[in-house]
């Protein structure tokens, strides 16, 4: 940036990375407000029939695979693993944002520093996030 000084530049990109995380945490209130709406044990059940789809190895679902509740949530895609359903709701490059609903019995760690990072929502409900 030809003309701006060091200063200005450091404003700018503290600018940046504070419209960004103000982003993200709009994202994850608006994400927890639907799992309110829609209510826990309604995801909790809906996902609960997707166990057996990822337990020897990640699968995307289609759409046309979506439990209601899911469905609900609005995501852009859908991941079903060993420990739970990632459910993406935004994604740029190699970050990733969206809720996680935990299989019964798994255990998230929700310790700092953890990629993927991992919040609670409600019981087995979380909001997670991937840097990349």
């Amino acid at each position: 940036m030809k003309g701006m000084s060091t200063v200005n530049r450091f404003w700018g990109a503290a600018l940046v990375a504070a419209t960004l995380f103000a982003c993200s945490a709009n994202r994850k209130d608006e994400g927890a407000a639907l799992v309110s709406t829609i209510g826990a044990s309604r995801l909790a059940a809906d996902v609960a029939v997707l166990k057996d789809r990822g337990s020897t190895q990640p699968e995307v679902l289609q759409k046309s695979d979506w439990p209601a509740a899911i469905r609900d949530l609005k995501p852009q895609s859908v991941r079903v693993e060993a420990n739970g359903v990632f459910v993406q709701r935004w994604k740029a490059y190699v970050e990733e944002e969206g809720i996680f609903v935990a299989f019964p019995g798994a255990v998230i760690d929700t310790s700092a520093g953890r990629e993927p990072s991992f919040t609670l929502i409600e019981p087995n409900i979380y909001w997670y996030r991937i840097k990349g």
